[in-house]
């Protein structure tokens, strides 16, 4: 685990690119969706289901989901991206993520 560990730490350093310019996209893309779905949902009851809800996007509840999301996120695809890193930086191969 330690050669795995330096192995990374050293090809995110000496080229800039790895965990630290994936994880934060996840993170956002993640907690975006789940605050666009805190906010959406008054919108479909009303449509679908004839209630008469009060549409505001900014709320506490969608700020706690976008937080949620963002957190859950990060530590269910920590393991995959770290692994996926340590792979790349061990094989010497350019995978999806450096291909940017």
């Amino acid at each position: 685990m330690g050669i795995w560990v330096s192995a990374y730490a050293v090809d995110g350093i000496s080229s800039g690119k790895g965990l630290i310019d994936i994880l934060p996209a996840v993170l956002i893309g993640v907690g975006f969706e789940e605050f666009l779905q805190e906010g959406l949902e008054p919108i479909f009851r009303n449509a679908i289901l004839d209630e008469n809800n009060e549409i505001n996007f900014f709320t506490a509840d969608g700020a706690y989901a976008f937080l949620l999301g963002a957190i859950t996120a990060g530590i269910m695809e920590m393991p995959g991206n770290v692994g996926g890193e340590a792979y790349d930086a061990l094989s010497g191969q350019k995978s999806w993520r450096q291909m940017r």
